[in-house]
């Protein structure tokens, strides 16, 4: 987050401003759409389970999305993490913050429109934050192929 008030802010951090999500860069919702899509594919690809991102942009001023993944342990979550990390990068997307990756039980990432929450189980069930947000729309993001069946090829 930046110590500057709005005055002195880049342009395009004025204009988040104004669109009511302070200090964070405005982009195209196709743009913050891709971003999301490939934050879960990162996740899916590290194996992290229940992978769920959510529109609450109708009804919080701190993001558009938020995605949620479950890890089994705190290596995996840190492993999600990274995974997450590594896709943004690659897309030129760096978070403007992480928190909790040292524990792992609840590492929260920062893209501005997007919060990326990646938990351990436990945790996850305890903080329920689909039940919280429940006015929030779940998006349709891709899915993880399933491994072929016996005597089929990959």
């Amino acid at each position: 987050m930046s110590d500057q008030p709005p005055g002195n802010s880049p342009p395009r951090a004025r204009e988040a401003v104004a669109a009511g999500k302070a200090w964070r860069p405005a982009v195209s919702k196709a743009d913050d759409l891709a971003d999301v899509y490939a934050i879960c594919e990162a996740a899916h690809d590290k194996k992290a389970e229940n992978v769920v991102a959510l529109d609450v942009s109708n009804v919080s001023s701190i993001a558009d999305t938020f995605v949620l993944a479950t890890g089994t342990s705190d290596r995996h979550v840190r492993a999600v993490t990274d995974a997450v990390h590594e896709a943004t990068r690659r897309l030129g997307v760096k978070p403007l913050g992480t928190e909790g990756y040292e524990e792992a039980r609840w590492v929260l990432v920062d893209y501005g429109q997007t919060i990326v929450h990646i938990f351990q189980r436990e945790t996850r069930e305890h903080y329920d934050l689909e039940r919280l947000w429940s006015d929030a729309t779940q998006l349709e993001v891709p899915s993880p192929e399933p491994p072929p069946g016996p005597g089929e090829l990959p």
